[in-house]
């Protein structure tokens, strides 16, 4: 098997359950390096691992966007795939903090967490850095 996109899960509860971790951990071609709902544990093995991807809440403590930022302090080569509840619709944002707000953070992909898993593994295969075909299951 070729090397696998190492992903790393961060944000509240809800987002790093049980059922999320599962779907990704199906896939032969992610390690799921670890998931956590602290800051300070989040940036740690975001800097123990380095993954390729960080799956985040929006909301992630307290505020997913200077989240992000401090994550890719200490690994800046990590693209993060935020998740959120709000849907952003064409330019029109129904929520204060939109992907254009966070246009200076060029590692970022946005996906609503009403999307189904298929839609987070094309996202996460999408923005994935090794560039090798991979089947979804």
């Amino acid at each position: 098997m070729s090397e696998k996109i190492n992903v790393l899960l961060a944000g509240s509860e809800d987002v790093i359950s049980a059922d999320l971790r599962k779907v990704l951990e199906k896939e032969d071609w992610i390690n799921v390096v670890g998931s956590s709902s602290s800051a300070a544990t989040a940036k740690a093995l975001a800097e123990e691992t380095s993954p390729e991807i960080i799956v985040m809440d929006l909301g992630f403590a307290g505020d997913g966007i200077k989240a992000s930022q401090e994550l890719l302090k200490v690994s800046p080569d990590s693209k993060i795939i935020v998740l959120s509840i709000y849907d952003y619709i064409g330019k029109v944002d129904v929520h204060p903090v939109s992907p254009e707000s966070a246009a200076h953070l060029d590692s970022i992909e946005w996906l609503s967490k009403q999307s189904k898993p298929a839609e987070l593994l094309k996202t996460i295969l999408k923005t994935g850095k090794k560039p090798m075909k991979r089947r979804i299951h």
